[in-house]
């Protein structure tokens, strides 16, 4: 009885407190983490050298080039999770949204418990002031399973995600103290639009929407959960529908492109403050977007299409540019719309190329980014960290992929700086432009973009300085974007560290080490660590330079922890580091074993540095 009280308590004190807050949902993949057992590290949609004929499909081009974790190994399924909200809490990021199919098989269902019990559990043990979502995406008509039975469905499965945990304060909810429930295509609850075969449209939900609202209404009164539905606007050329809507449903989000249509989305902003509605806006980080077009009509190949594809049909599109530049002008948006939330698409969606977690092709660009422009809409005074980032990204030139004569890969350039007070801009010696305090994105033109050098002084004095890394051409690029920054190293230490505190924890206690053992251990994998990385960095992945590295690197931290340890708890070690390396558990789309030593960073024959 205590215990609930308590638990009332400190609900009735988050709401209270939490009611002014702004707050930043990302969508979050729950299985496209670092962790051992459950991880499902997905491919990037670019091309490679391992490009086969049967991967034109579904409109895209996929390979299953897999992405590099900042970290050194693959993480058990709690430190997995705690990296990922301790990365995300330190770009600015309140809460994790989790896509979730209804129409998923048991074995999915399984799995998202668990992961989603894991970032509860970790998120309490912790201490962290984290919150997270559902996002219920719902599919129309499968001839196999009735409206009745797919309503029963939904009841039952939202029914088993909050058993258990219905008050808890790590649940994102709205200003009255619900659970905030996304749900993707609502109209599908009606038996109307379930059963639908062609698309719907505005006119024709709005006449629903009440019944709409009823269904939903059944369905919640059989979960012991307090929700509020957020309902999907994908309509917002129609002020008079979101108006609509607002009738019965309390909150309102929206598809991430649409906030490139500025007009619409001003509308709703407007509406939204004037009727006292909370803003949620849509923002989008666009790393990449290849697809692929008819040469017959120049259209681009749907992504529902299924027959196998010739080459020699297709083309692909060029890569958009100003990635950087648009994800500043969306959080511009949402500062001038002065809006509630601020939904991020996405933490880890790495196959769409929409990512801002942690890796190291994109490392932490978009993410100083986000934090810089979240403390404008936040009004909260805090000193720039200054740095510079270079952000190299192929653009994909148009070319037939029928054909060998042309280069796919393109290499362009933006340089990034953050500065307390305007400096000047050098690029191999020679001045280029003054840059002004706080946030500045440049495009190299074409006639530097080769530059090797660029510094950043104020009068004699030099703030900063970097070498470009230089990523060869290739006929097909598995690296379309890398970042490099004055600040990486800092920024990866940052964000590293309670990794390697937890792993030094986890050993301490596993082999009963003394606290000048346990410091020893921490040494070694932090020296070894940083080795790691920075033979990723510096190395194409199958050099000898890298190979003959990663085993000399290996060997030294190897001695270095073998003296606390007994034989026997040192065979045990070596077993553990072994399953690790082998990836156990860790599958690629095609569900083949994915080794963790071999992941792939930059093209073959690349022996850069990164200083």
């Amino acid at each position: 009885m205590k215990l609930q009280l308590l638990t009332l308590l400190l609900l009735n004190t988050y709401l209270l407190l939490g009611q002014t807050k702004k707050i930043v949902i990302a969508e979050c993949n729950p299985f496209n983490n670092y962790s051992q057992n459950s991880a499902y590290l997905k491919s990037m949609n670019c091309l490679s050298n391992d490009y086969k004929v049967n991967q034109l499909n579904a409109g895209k081009l996929r390979t299953f080039v897999p992405l590099i974790s900042q970290v050194s190994y693959p993480l058990n399924l709690q430190d997995a999770v705690l990296f990922e909200m301790e990365s995300a809490s330190k770009m600015g990021i309140n809460a994790f949204r989790f896509p979730y199919y209804i129409m998923a098989n048991p074995s999915y269902d399984e799995a998202f418990l668990e992961v989603l019990n894991q970032y509860f559990t970790t998120a309490q043990e912790k201490g962290l002031d984290f919150q997270f979502s559902i996002e219920v995406i719902l599919r129309n008509n499968n001839k196999q399973i009735s409206h009745q039975f797919y309503q029963k469905m939904l009841t039952d499965r939202l029914g088993k995600i909050f058993e258990g945990r219905q008050n808890s304060t790590s649940w994102l909810r709205d200003k009255e103290g619900n659970i905030m429930l996304f749900v993707r295509n609502p109209e599908y609850i009606e038996e109307y639009f379930y059963t639908k075969k062609h698309q719907q449209n505005a006119k024709e939900i709005k006449g629903l929407l009440e019944d709409i609202s009823l269904e939903y209404n059944k369905v919640l009164s059989k979960v012991n959960a307090s929700c509020s539905i957020v309902y999907y606007n994908n309509y917002i050329k129609d002020l008079n529908y979101a108006k609509k809507v607002s009738n019965y449903f309390s909150l309102m989000y929206y598809p991430p492109l649409k906030q490139f249509r500025e007009k619409e989305m001003d509308n709703i902003s407007v509406f939204c403050e004037r009727k006292m509605i909370p803003f949620i806006q849509p923002v989008y980080n666009q790393v990449h977007n290849n697809r692929l077009k008819w040469k017959s009509n120049n259209k681009y190949v749907g992504k529902a299409y299924k027959e196998e594809l010739d080459p020699n049909d297709v083309y692909l599109n060029p890569n958009p540019k100003d990635f950087s530049k648009n994800f500043v002008k969306t959080l511009d948006q949402a500062i001038r719309r002065d809006a509630d939330f601020i939904d991020l698409t996405s933490w880890n969606n790495y196959d769409e190329g929409s990512h801002i977690a942690p890796e190291m092709h994109l490392q932490f660009s978009l993410s100083e980014i986000l934090k810089f422009k979240l403390s404008d809409w936040r009004n909260e005074l805090s000193k720039v960290t200054e740095q510079c980032h270079i952000n190299q990204y192929s653009t994909t030139s148009t070319y037939n992929l029928g054909t060998e004569d042309e280069v796919a890969d393109k290499i362009a350039f933006e340089l990034v700086t953050l500065l307390n007070s305007p400096a000047d801009l050098y690029i191999n010696g020679q001045f280029y432009q003054v840059l002004q305090s706080g946030l500045t994105v440049i495009d190299y033109p074409s006639d530097i973009a080769k530059a090797k050098k660029y510094s950043v002084r104020r009068g004699a004095t030099k703030v900063f300085e970097q070498k470009l890394v230089q990523i060869p051409k290739r006929k097909f690029s598995d690296t379309i974007y890398f970042s490099s920054s004055t600040a990486d190293e800092k920024l990866w230490k940052e964000y590293t560290q309670s990794i390697i505190n937890n792993y030094i924890q986890n050993q301490k206690s596993r082999f009963l080490l003394s606290s000048e053992e346990t410091a020893m251990w921490y040494d070694a994998l932090f020296t070894y660590t940083v080795q790691k990385r920075k033979n990723l960095l510096q190395h194409d992945i199958n050099s000898s330079t890298y190979k003959s590295n990663r085993e000399k690197y290996e060997k030294e931290y190897y001695n270095a922890i073998r003296g606390p340890l007994t034989k026997f708890n040192y065979d045990v070690f070596l077993e553990m580091e072994n399953d690790q390396k082998r990836g156990k558990g860790i599958v690629t789309e095609d569900e083949k074993e994915l080794l963790f030593l071999d992941y792939n960073l930059l093209p073959e024959s690349h022996q850069g540095e990164l200083k």
